[in-house]
């Protein structure tokens, strides 16, 4: 892979050294961010395919459990691979119960590939907003950290009158985070009308992983429809 030069340094007559030295800098800063996402790219493969054959080994075990009837495990089995034809045209978290296990693990390895590959834009964001002074070559680098390792939508689940958008991050929108658990889904809303600032909201998802029930603190049940990620990003965090 290829990346343009972060900054465009020019030569001049008599200051040779100098910016040599920065010209330098900035080849050593952009080798690393090109060799940090050559290494996400591919552990982040590594972690799709794990997560594919998780599917396959849950397919494999609801054949071989001999406590389903023919009908049962062909329910299962389609229910998997609709999931899975799902995670793979829209890079849908499946949450159904036989790939919550699954779907934590892939969660936490997506977060630590994204932190390792951070740290490498972290380093050249620093080089050029404290020892170069320099905002713009800062800000591009940004730019393109958000391009190449920013945020994942990986499904929204639609409430009555409002979405929320889930991403790979943790995060939910604007003020909300959520979390993911093997018995239960919570999503957290900053927000001034709820009870010391915070909507809790504890979400039981259904076998299937497809709906949802979620309660809040003050007893409030709504339900909720998972959809698949669409090419914008067009969840409304207001909620009603």
């Amino acid at each position: 892979m290829s990346i343009p030069l972060l900054k465009n340094l020019v030569i001049i007559t008599g200051v040779f050294i100098s910016i040599s030295v920065v010209t330098c800098a900035d080849e050593i800063h952009e080798k690393a961010i090109e060799q940090s996402l050559e290494k996400y790219a591919e552990e982040y493969a590594e972690a799709g395919q794990q997560l594919l054959e998780e599917f396959d080994d849950q397919i494999t075990s609801a054949l071989k459990n001999r406590r389903l009837n023919s009908d049962q495990k062909d329910l299962i089995v389609k229910s998997l691979e609709a999931e899975r034809a799902d995670y793979k045209k829209y890079g849908t978290l499946p949450f159904s119960a036989m790939m919550r296990d699954g779907a934590i693990r892939y969660l936490k390895s997506l977060g630590a590939i994204t932190i390792k590959a951070e740290k490498s834009f972290d380093e050249a964001i620093e080089f050029y907003q404290t020892e170069e002074g320099d905002g713009d070559a800062a800000d591009n680098v940004r730019e393109l950290r958000r391009e190449k390792i920013g945020r994942k939508l990986i499904g929204t689940w639609n409430f009555p009158g409002y979405s929320v958008p889930l991403y790979n991050d943790g995060t939910a929108g604007p003020d909300r985070i959520w979390s993911l658990y093997p018995n239960r889904m919570v999503i957290r809303h900053k927000t001034q009308k709820a009870p010391k600032g915070v909507w809790v909201d504890v979400g039981i998802i259904e076998v299937s992983g497809k709906e949802c029930q979620i309660k809040n603190q003050k007893g409030t049940v709504k339900n909720g429809v998972l959809v698949n990620p669409s090419a914008l990003d067009t969840g409304s965090n207001t909620e009603p």
